[in-house]
């Protein structure tokens, strides 16, 4: 700890030995022996501070008095509880505050000081009372004319691709805001039309949050009236033929029925010599039926005669799918297992599997989260292969093939001709919905909505095919089937085909063990011989 040596003015010097003060030392005076050394003298430190340790003889001032201190101390303040008799005294008491002086007359203006140190913000003092009204001014002269302002921007709510746009206008398009840097129509912000020149971003939007933790599943709801009866389904596959029966017992040998007497055989006449050929005489009456001569004995067989001239040939038939390019959009179902049904079904349509997106999790709302990774409901922008899945440690990349970074969805689509959307399985704890709801309503049948539109409106004339969830033991059986008929539902509200796994698959409580591999994928056998057949069928059936 620092101190401080104490200090006192040559004014206050009784006899000057040195002469640091102005003051000569006399040539006459004799140097007497030194005296004792005197008791310390007081150090003044200034303002007490509360961290300082505190010695015997140190000086500090506190609130207007000065004390010196007895004992060494820290923290003790020299008034308060804390304070002890012993630590500190009084060595000069505050006066009492004096009467006010007379206002002295005022000093000449010193020289502009050097700008301190903005001080802390001090704490708001109390309301003053208001003072009067004061008297209505005279009204000013009036002022000159502002110079007029930039044009402001003007918003136009969320971008239509048939809306003339001008310069300035202000658009939202996926989440994000967009100012017209120039006159434009059907011009999307994003994209290769853009060109930078077109349009500027003036908010972009956040980046979606982290999802959040699954709820626990709400109790099953009463079940519903009984629907009408729906339309008869197509004619399911021929079943395998059964086992041959084992041979019924012999039955019993019946009575021999009479047997009628035959007639004696004539013996065959010598032929007589051929007369010449008579006038054709009138027919004469029918004879009676003749007996049954003996049959004659096999003539040989003639010559092969020669092959005649080959006929024209007919009109093959063609499937429609044939050489048809395949496109699939799917969860762990098309992601996993090689493509197992994808190959049953290319091999007995003729089709190509042209475009993939597929990964394990994959529901109806994430199913566009390698485009931009947009809202439910949201515009999809392009394609991002870098985009880490949900769920799968994967990227975008590695879930699909056959379309590049950057691409737009509907240019995607332009190799394809038929979509398969295989999805729902994992979409079994979504609030069901109803028909109508809309595509950021975030209920399954909104999801739906919004998928399938998408691909519509990206191209009209593509072939789309729903394919619905089969049984299996995420959900109980009447939720597996609830979610299978709220796809075939949507899909006939909309008048697109849905292939009813749930009903056609083949897979129930009784050959699950067998058919799947893990109470919801099929098996190889069952993806062979069960899943990847359904499906090709009913496409041929369809198509």
């Amino acid at each position: 700890m620092l101190k401080h040596s104490a200090f006192l003015p040559c004014a206050l010097v009784s006899f000057v030995l040195l002469t640091g003060c102005g003051v000569t030392q006399s040539p006459s005076a004799t140097v007497g022996p030194a005296g004792p050394a005197g008791a310390p003298g007081l150090i003044f430190l200034n303002a007490y501070t509360a961290t300082l340790q505190y010695v015997p003889t140190d000086v500090v001032t506190y609130q207007g008095s000065s004390y010196v201190a007895l004992a060494t101390s820290t923290g003790v303040a020299p008034v308060g509880a804390t304070a002890s008799a012993t630590d500190w005294a009084v060595l000069a008491q505050a006066g009492a505050t004096g009467a006010p002086g007379a206002v002295g007359a005022v000093g000449a203006a010193g020289p502009q000081g050097i700008p301190g140190l903005s001080g802390a913000q001090g704490p708001a003092g109390s309301p003053g009372t208001a003072g009067a009204q004061g008297a209505v001014g005279v009204a000013g002269a009036q002022g000159v004319q502002g110079p007029v302002g930039p044009i402001g921007l003007t918003l136009q709510s969320s971008y239509l691709p048939n809306q003339q746009y001008a310069a300035r206008d202000v658009v939202l398009y996926q989440g994000s805001s967009y100012v017209a840097l120039a006159a434009n129509m059907g011009v999307a912000p994003l994209g290769a039309a853009m060109s930078g020149v077109n349009w500027a971003v003036l908010a972009q939007a956040g980046a979606t949050g982290a999802t959040g933790l699954q709820g626990p599943a709400g109790l099953t709801g009463a079940m519903g009236p009984q629907g009408p009866q729906g339309a008869a389904g197509p004619q399911g596959m021929m079943g395998l033929p059964g086992a041959t029966g084992a041979m019924g017992p012999q039955g019993l040998m019946g009575l021999q029925g009479s047997t009628g007497a035959m007639g004696a055989i004539g013996q065959q006449g010598t032929p007589g010599v051929a007369g010449a050929q008579g006038t054709q005489g009138p027919a004469g009456a029918a004879g009676a039926q003749g007996s049954q001569g003996v049959a004659g004995s096999q003539g040989p067989t003639g010559a092969t005669g020669a092959t005649g001239p080959a006929g024209p040939s007919g009109t093959s038939a063609v499937s429609y799918l044939q050489n048809r390019k395949l496109g699939v959009q799917g969860d762990s179902f098309s992601a996993l297992f090689n493509n197992a049904w994808q190959n049953v079904v290319t091999s007995r349509t003729g089709m190509t599997l042209a475009v993939q997106e597929a990964h394990p999790g994959k529901r109806f709302d994430t199913a566009f989260e390698c485009w931009s990774n947009p809202a439910v409901g949201g515009m999809l922008g392009p394609f991002t292969a870098s985009h880490n899945l949900s769920g799968t440690g994967g990227t975008c990349a590695q879930a699909t093939f056959g379309i590049s970074d950057g691409t737009l969805f509907a240019d995607s689509l332009a190799n394809v001709d038929l979509e398969v959307i295989e999805l729902g399985t994992n979409d079994q704890s979504t609030t069901l919905g109803q028909l109508g709801d809309a595509t950021n309503s975030g209920t399954y049948y909104g999801n739906m909505r919004w998928v399938v539109e998408n691909y519509l409106n990206a191209k009209p004339t593509l072939r789309v095919v729903m394919v619905t969830l089969q049984f299996n033991n995420f959900a109980s059986a009447a939720t597996n089937q609830q979610y299978a008929d709220a796809t075939v539902a949507y899909g006939n509200s909309i008048g697109i085909p849905v292939i009813n796994m749930f009903k056609l698959g083949g897979v129930n409580a009784i050959s699950s063990p067998v058919l799947l591999r893990d109470g919801a994928h099929p098996s190889d056998f069952a993806f062979a011989n069960f899943y990847g057949p359904v499906i090709a069928q009913q496409l041929q059936t369809l198509f």
